[in-house]
């Protein structure tokens, strides 16, 4: 893993800007999407990740104006610098925890260290979603770009998702260490 190149001193630092990074690109990206959040979308920009279909898709995009269709694409640029930190974020703090792990349980730090690696592929597939649903946005034709979008979207919320609670399992279990409680 390529924390493992960064000073000792520095991975902590490194870590609070990177979630600083995060909780701010997040915060404009919840302020960004909000006009997307409709009674028949309720949860906006994720309705249309998910959408799976051409048809889905266009019926959603129907229900926008000029100004959300450049809301859209401005949203899915700036998701690219977001992807970037809390892909970031996630692996390193899950690098960090599986440190923390290396003499207590071995598989919990090999566990932790896969899942650094896949916080980074998480992001990954978030930028091909955001790509995807701009070809999709620019009606591109075909019937691959939501199919793909969703592929992309759904893998790198399973892959979140793990990595999540991988990091709140393990904060409590290593409470639980420190506390003499086992």
């Amino acid at each position: 893993m390529f924390f493992a190149k960064l000073a000792l001193r520095k991975r902590l630092p490194v870590f609070y800007f990177l979630s600083l990074a995060t909780l701010s690109l997040a915060i404009w990206q919840m302020v960004l999407n909000k006009p997307l959040n409709t009674e028949a979308y309720p949860r906006g920009i994720v309705d249309f990740e998910l959408a799976r279909t051409t048809s889905s898709a266009h019926a959603m995009m129907a229900t926008w104006n000029a100004e959300t269709r450049s809301t859209v694409l401005w949203s899915l640029q700036v998701d690219f610098a977001f992807l970037s930190a809390y892909g970031l974020t996630l692996s390193l703090a899950c690098f960090l925890l599986a440190l923390r792990f290396q003499h207590k349980s071995p598989r919990l730090s090999r566990l932790g260290k896969f899942l650094a690696w896949a916080q980074l592929a998480a992001a990954f597939c978030d930028a091909v979603e955001n790509v995807a649903l701009m070809r999709v946005l620019a009606e591109t034709p075909g019937e691959v770009w939501p199919l793909l979008a969703w592929a992309a979207a759904s893998l790198k919320f399973f892959l979140v998702i793990l990595g999540l609670l991988f990091l709140a399992a393990g904060f409590v279990y290593d409470r639980l260490l420190h506390t003499g409680l086992k």
